[in-house]
């Protein structure tokens, strides 16, 4: 039973009588478990029970976030990581849940989203050239509804710090740039190592690309030819499971550069008019 320690955002407005509901919800223990020390009313050390089994000194903050809490467990049967526990938080109160990714970078942190999504987001704290005071969600990876106004883009320079090789992120990229290209409104999405931080240097590309509908024939005739345009290919294969499949392909790109151990996972599905509406990127993003 050992103890571990947490720190999270809460992205918008949440009202300081939620955090304890939360926190026991997401912790799965009862409400007198718990003991808050929120720091806009200056509690009293002496006031605290240090020997509740979940700690949390509560700050609020301003900008795109309204809290910061600083969180340590112990004694617990189940002592959940940042990820489960950050998930637990944002279904619970519907709202998005940042926690620090493990990074020297400052700006680098995890989004968990309440229909249990995980993603990078990048966040300026209040000394990076902002309003006093004030934190600034400057990209997210997922679109979600909670942040219609944050940009959504990959954070290409977390993915190269993970995977300690920059060419990772910069192949990513280039892939990204030229598939947008050929269908600016297609919705790109990571998949398998890139979207887990599971990735190494050794790592390849795996995208998943929703287009419309009424394209997805096309795209899925030519898009090597166009890929080909600015990565010269070596081969390409279909996977025979999806290759009558109306609605999804599963194609794979071995590049002359870079080398073939970074090739292109790319599954392609077609959107119904339905999905596609929801798929849409969110006003003020550039998303993928």
């Amino acid at each position: 039973m050992s103890g571990r320690g947490y720190d999270f955002f809460l992205a918008g407005k949440w009202a300081a009588h939620e955090l304890l509901p939360m926190l026991a919800d997401g912790f799965r223990v009862r409400p007198d478990e718990i003991d808050i020390a929120y720091d806009e009313a200056g509690a009293d050390a002496e006031d605290r029970n240090w020997g509740a089994r979940v700690l949390c000194s509560a700050g609020p903050v301003r900008g795109d976030c309204s809290w910061l809490l600083e969180v340590y467990a112990h004694g617990l049967a189940e002592v959940p990581d940042s990820r489960t526990l950050g998930l637990r938080l944002a279904r619970w109160a519907g709202r998005v849940v940042l926690y620090s990714a493990p990074l020297a970078r400052p700006s680098a942190y995890w989004m968990a989203t309440p229909d249990g999504r995980v993603g990078r987001a990048r966040m300026y704290d209040p000394e990076d050239d902002w309003p006093a005071g004030t934190w600034r969600l400057d990209a997210v990876e997922l679109e979600t509804p909670q942040l219609p106004f944050v940009p959504v883009e990959f954070n290409y320079e977390m993915i190269g710090d993970e995977a300690e090789c920059h060419p990772l992120a910069q192949t990513l990229r280039g892939i990204v740039a030229a598939l947008r290209t050929y269908c600016p409104e297609g919705r790109l999405e990571l998949r398998g190592s890139l979207a887990t931080a599971t990735h190494d240097r050794y790592s390849g590309v795996d995208l998943r690309w929703t287009v419309p509908g009424e394209r997805f024939a096309g795209i899925v005739a030519g898009v090597g030819d166009h890929l080909a345009g600015s990565h010269p290919l070596l081969t390409a294969r279909n996977d025979p499971d999806f290759h009558h499949a109306p609605d999804r392909r599963l194609l794979t790109y071995f590049f002359r550069d870079p080398p073939l151990f970074r090739r292109l996972d790319l599954e392609i599905r077609a959107a119904t008019p339905r999905e596609w509406v929801r798929c849409e990127p969110a006003a003020g993003g550039a998303g993928p």
